[in-house]
């Protein structure tokens, strides 16, 4: 294997990150939109695009009791995951999002731990422990005084919701990847999402009208629904393919930097130095947590923002 080959996975797993990214950076910019009409226009235009690339594929629909777990997967990941993404991101920077959302990988841990019985390493914990320190610094805004009148701003509580609600997803797809191909595991949970997506919306159009939405808001929608949904996803699974799972894992820590990247020039977001050192904490744990023991190969699911 020449050079080349050997460096492509890593720089489309660099890309996906960056495509992750912007899905905080359009969230936080659309936030005149309820999250739950976000999300069901997102969810759409990627249903259309799956619907083709299984046609092309030639690929089945599941049978069996793997259905289940589809419909699981879609009310978690789809359906819960997203619309609260975007309704968190009403109420908090995406900074302090995607700083908070890269304790995904070790919340999956946990779900794992207590769901498949999955060990914990010494530096697994370890990881946890600088994770949630990272948090709790970002919480008290790196001010000691600040912890006897702590108080979560809802839309931070909302993104930390979120890790647990992506994390029971991520284990669900562990359960159900030798009944699925990839492109199924992708599309059909985005199938069942809509089911519980569309009427939500509706209800919540009767408490907030929809919003005129005008070109550009167009664009952004067909972009989060083809980007972030459908590219960055096969994206990442051909790169698993080729590195594996816990070295690909690795990377998703990549997207809090790049969303602090790009807020800084098109939120106009302020980058404090709480912000750097909770997220250095959250990174350092989530690096040695992504180091694989002896015994077992750490593998971490595919996500999917």
């Amino acid at each position: 294997m020449n050079l080349k080959h050997r460096i492509l996975p890593y720089l489309i797993l660099v890309l996906t990150t960056l495509i992750w990214s912007t899905n905080f950076i359009i969230g936080k910019a659309l936030t005149g939109i309820p999250p739950l009409l976000l999300a069901t226009a997102r969810f759409s235009v990627a249903a259309v695009i799956f619907v083709f690339l299984l046609y092309v594929r030639g690929e089945k629909i599941p049978r069996g009791t793997v259905w289940r777990s589809i419909f699981l997967m879609g009310f978690t990941g789809i359906f819960i995951f997203n619309p609260l993404l975007y309704l968190g991101l009403h109420y908090t920077t995406s900074i302090n999002a995607t700083i908070i959302n890269s304790f995904n990988p070790l919340m999956i841990a946990l779900v794992s731990f207590f769901w498949l019985s999955e060990r914990l390493s010494k530096l697994k914990l370890l990881g946890l422990a600088l994770s949630i320190l990272g948090i709790g610094w970002i919480a008290i805004q790196g001010t000691w005084s600040n912890l006897e009148k702590l108080q979560f701003n809802s839309g931070d509580l909302l993104i930390i919701l979120d890790t647990l609600v992506w994390a029971i997803y991520t284990v669900v797809i562990k359960r159900a990847a030798d009944k699925l191909t990839t492109a199924q595991s992708a599309a059909f949970p985005i199938f069942a999402g809509l089911l519980f997506l569309l009427p939500a919306t509706a209800v919540e159009n009767i408490y907030q009208p929809l919003p005129s939405l005008s070109l550009s808001v167009g664009v952004a929608l067909v972009y989060l629904g083809l980007f972030p949904s459908v590219v960055a996803y096969l994206l990442w699974n051909r790169a698993v393919a080729e590195v594996g799972p816990t070295q690909a894992g690795i990377f998703y820590n990549l997207i809090p930097v790049f969303n602090i990247l790009l807020a800084l020039p098109l939120l106009h977001e302020q980058l404090l130095r709480y912000h750097v050192i909770g997220g250095l904490f959250i990174i350092t744990g989530i690096i040695l947590a992504s180091v694989p023991t002896p015994d077992r190969g750490d593998k971490v699911p595919s996500p999917d923002h």
